[in-house]
Formats: structure tokens, sequence, C-alpha cells
């Protein structure tokens, strides 16, 4: 890094005054897909998403499915799906696929009933709220897994929502405005924080649904996705309908990794804002992998955003889950030893949660594995999530805990990963 430069200025946006030096150290500059949620100049859902009627990708993913529709799901109409980017995998192997409409089972295909281009067609019942795939494959078939679509959630049109913009390099493909729908999701008061105390805003980042846009196109090929929100210092500007979708007044985005079980290449996904996971990640098929950002919360295999509604703590219990990242974040400080006369506010208060919790936890994880593999980096003190350590929101996992040793062998470590170069004198002689 250049000299004087803050060790969190890493993690910070692009800004037009960034010297050089600060270009090649900061991720924002490194992205090859660069997000900017524009929290200030609101649109509307429909103006967001334009003729799409949802996501073509699940809202949920379950291990593999590999299934995904060729148009947005929408109740009351025929749409066809596919699974797979090709068919080569139809010549050694059985499939079998279980579709539940609202808990009720009204399918079963297996790969003799897909067409020579692995796709189906399925009539949604116009009531449908829940639309559930289970895939089931034997021998060299690589899809197993549920996928699942909320449809019951489709957003009316007119609600007010921030403008997503995607911008790469020259020679990258950038995602239609219905494949940004499906890539990354915005809610707002998604869910509430018991250390934060707040509803989170939430840009979802699914992963599933970047593997299936990108498919096997290296025009879409994706290594480091940054987000920047470009967020209003106070809500003045905001209409009341907009206000009313802030369920505490308040507005507190971060980003949010889902369906990452399985990644579609290397990837790193950074932002100078909070950064939660929900579920496993790069469990399957390991690639080299970071996450980065103001702090990095944890949200189990368990989680659900229905039961986390509720401004009070109410820790519900977590299930085990598996993160196969390095970590690169900021964390919370211990200003002074409790123990010490003159320290004032005792334990709770004063002590910052240790490397222990440098991975924020909000559910009861009493007895559960979080299984860890990767590299620990702090940066600096969290700047956005500041809500200090305490055991009242979450009981802590049984942590089972190891630094990825492949992380030694350069050609492992994930994209982006900040380099420090250091001259080591091993030989000295004059010459005159």
């Amino acid at each position: 890094m250049p000299p004087g430069m803050d060790a969190i200025e890493v993690i910070r946006p692009r800004e037009a005054d960034d010297t050089e030096m600060e270009r090649r150290a900061k991720f924002s500059w490194k992205a090859d897909m660069y997000v900017t949620v524009d929290l200030q100049n609101l649109a509307t859902w429909g103006a967001v998403h334009g003729t799409s009627e949802g996501s073509k990708t699940p809202d949920e993913v379950i291990g593999n499915p590999g299934v995904a529709g060729l148009q947005p799901p929408t109740p009351g109409k025929n749409t066809t799906f596919k699974i797979g980017p090709d068919c080569g995998w139809k010549a050694d192997g059985d499939m079998d696929v279980e579709i539940y409409v609202d808990g009720s089972l009204v399918k079963t295909l297996n790969e003799k009933d897909l067409t020579g281009s692995c796709t189906f067609v399925l009539s949604i019942p116009a009531t449908t709220d829940e639309l559930r795939m289970e895939i089931t494959s034997t021998g060299t078939v690589p899809y197993n897994g549920t996928a699942i679509w909320y449809l019951g959630s489709l957003v009316d049109k007119n609600t007010p929502w921030p403008q997503i913009t995607v911008t790469r390099p020259a020679g990258k493909t950038i995602p239609a405005p219905e494949d940004i729908a499906g890539i990354f999701q915005w809610r707002w008061s998604n869910y509430f924080d018991g250390r934060e105390k707040n509803m989170r805003d939430v840009l979802n980042v699914n992963v599933a649904g970047l593997a299936a846009w990108v498919g096997s196109d290296p025009q879409r090929a994706t290594e480091i996705i940054y987000v920047e929100f470009d967020a209003p210092t106070g809500l003045g500007g905001y209409s009341n309908k907009a206000k009313d979708l802030l369920l505490d007044d308040s507005l507190d985005p971060a980003v949010r990794v889902i369906n990452g079980s399985v990644l579609p290449s290397r990837l790193t996904i950074a932002t100078d804002y909070p950064l939660y996971v929900r579920g496993d990640f790069n469990k399957t098929d390991w690639k080299p992998a970071s996450l980065v950002g103001d702090a990095i919360t944890i949200l189990s295999t368990a989680w659900n955003d229905g039961e986390h509604q509720v401004q009070v703590v109410e820790k519900k219990n977590a299930a085990q889950t598996e993160v196969w990242a390095a970590i690169l974040a900021g964390h919370s400080a211990t200003p002074c030893d409790h123990e010490v006369a003159g320290c004032p506010g005792g334990y709770s208060d004063f002590y910052g949660g240790g490397i222990e919790n440098f991975p924020r936890f909000l559910e009861r994880w009493s007895g559960i594995q979080f299984i860890y593999r990767g590299s620990l980096v702090s940066l600096n003190v969290s700047q956005q999530a500041v809500g200090t350590w305490n055991g009242t929101y979450y009981s802590p996992p049984q942590r089972d805990w190891q630094f990825d040793t492949r992380f030694e062998d350069p050609q492992y470590l994930p994209p982006g990963t900040p380099v420090v170069g250091v001259v080591i004198r091993t030989a000295f002689r004059p010459v005159y």
C-alpha cells in the first residue's frame, strides 16, 4: 500500500482523486463488477426492474439444483425452466425433479421429460405463493438441491426503490435489468440485527443467481464484486411512502451474501458497509474466495428472515454452517482492560468480543458448530457496525476454526488480495 494510506482505505469506494497507487490497493478499483445502490434518488420498483415481473433465478437455493427460469416465474402464466448450462450430463446419469406449489406436490419429472436443451414448461397456478423444486441426481449429474421462488411477495411496481447500477471493464457484459433483479435483490427493513439494534436494509448478493447468469460465458465471468451505497445523511428527501418502508424510521444499508454454498469461480465480495453471510459459503467444490466489509456477521443455515422482524432480541436456534473464505473486516475495539481499576462500564460494555467474535453472530448457537476455514484479517475499528458486543443477543457456537493452508500458495489467494512488498537484504558488497 502507498505510504501513509490507512489500511481501512482498501475497502473504500472509488474516489476521483485516488492516486494510481491507491487504485492498485483498493478493492473498488480492482472490481470487475462495480455495483452502485442509489438510495438518494429513489425510483420505483417497476422503473428499476423494467419489464421483469420477478427474478428468473431462485430467491433461495439449498445445495446445487442448477435450475433457473428462462422467464421470471409468474403466477397464472407458463414459464420455461432450464437445468444446467448444457445437457452433457444426460448421457450418464439419472435425475428426478419434484415440483411443489405452496407445499403440495404438483408435478414430477425425470431426465426423459426434458427437451434436448434441458428445458421444461410449467403452468404456475394464479394463487401461488411459493414455488419449490427439489432435484435429485445419480451418476455424473452435478445437480442436487432445492430451488425456491417466493412469488407471493412480488413487489408493487410503484413501490419506492433504489436504482441499482452495474459497471464493468471494457469487454465485460453488463447484466440486463431482469438479470440484475436476480443477482442483486434489494429488501427494505429485511431483518432485525440484535447487536446493532436496527432493521437492516439489505442488498442480497445472490451467488446462485450470478452463477446462472454467468454460465460458461467468459465475458460474463466475475471475480470481484464491489458494492457502494450512495446513502443520504437523513430522510428529509424521502416521500412518506418511502419512509413507511423503514419499519424503525432509520436507513441502515448492508450487503448480504446468499445462496453461496457453490461458487461459480474464484470470488471476492467487498463493501465498506456491514456484510452478512447467510448459510454455507464455498462449502462445495472449494475455490479461492474472500469476504470483505466493515464487519462480517454469520447467519446460519437455519436463519429465517421472517423470525427476525420484531425489534426485540429473541434468540432463534442456529444450525451447523460452514464458511471457507478469507475475511477482511473491521473489528470491535476493547478500549481498556475491564479488570483494571478506572475502566468504566464493566465487562459487557468495554470488551470488544475478542478474536472469537471477529466474525459476529446473532442466533442461539449453543452446542452447534460453526466450521470456518480461511484467514482472519482485521483492517481497523468498524465504522458502520458500531453496536457493542455482549451476550444478550446470541449464544456462541462451538467453533471449529482453522487457517486454510492453501492460502500459503499465491496461486490460491482470493481475487484482489492486497499485496505488501518487503525488501530483505541478503548480501552486501561495495562497488568502486
